[in-house]
């Protein structure tokens, strides 16, 4: 029972830190392409891309066509500035549903290094990809409203809402794309709606 409570405290310590835990599981044996992408991200995160790169190419040793391990890699490239490893692994990332989005959106990005322009219409394809994602979204909108194309983002927001109403950061967004059109009435009743979603919105 000792020795149980012993091993119980120190998996209990790895818990605290991910890169320990994620360490101490492949080490005993549990190197799952999983756990290799959950390190290798860690490392990404960190700057550590050589670390990051070598786990991310275990995992994809182990299944080859994993899609958040293409994808970490092309973040790893990019981060090298290294546009041409980074479209490869897009390209493969684009075709599996799950991370469809995310390497158009990545794609983008090697675009506008590449061109130094926004590729707009491959940022529209990324939003509009199922899943949803409001965080691509909301990028997309950005890209929009920083080019001139404000009216367009409010165009795209007022058609999010149609289905994604609940979301009071849609609204206040909008709210703030309003405001710059000059259209303060509506900014403002809009702006009601967003602290009808989110209390903590009357305080500001």
């Amino acid at each position: 029972m000792a020795f149980l409570g012993v091993r119980t405290f120190y998996r209990a310590q790895d818990w605290q830190d991910p890169r320990t835990f994620f360490t101490r599981t492949i080490a005993a044996g549990g190197d799952s392409a999983r756990m290799l992408i959950n390190l290798g991200g860690i490392e990404l995160s960190d700057g550590h891309l050589e670390p990051a790169e070598m786990f991310l190419q275990r995992a994809l040793a182990k299944n080859p066509e994993q899609p958040f391990a293409l994808l970490n890699l092309a973040a790893v490239a990019l981060k090298r500035n290294d546009l041409p490893t980074a479209r490869g692994f897009l390209k493969r990332a684009q075709k599996n549903p799950l991370s469809l989005a995310q390497a158009e959106e990545m794609l983008a990005l090697v675009e506008q290094k590449e061109k130094g322009q926004i590729d707009l219409p491959r940022l529209r394809i990324a939003s509009q990809t199922d899943p949803p994602s409001w965080s691509i979204m909301r990028r997309y909108l950005a890209a929009l409203s920083v080019t001139g194309q404000t009216k367009k983002a409010v165009s795209e927001l007022r058609t999010l809402l149609n289905t994604e109403w609940y979301r009071a950061e849609s609204w206040q967004l909008l709210s703030e794309y309003l405001t710059r059109l000059g259209q303060v009435d509506e900014a403002a009743e809009t702006m009601e709606q967003a602290r009808a979603f989110d209390v903590h919105l009357k305080d500001r």
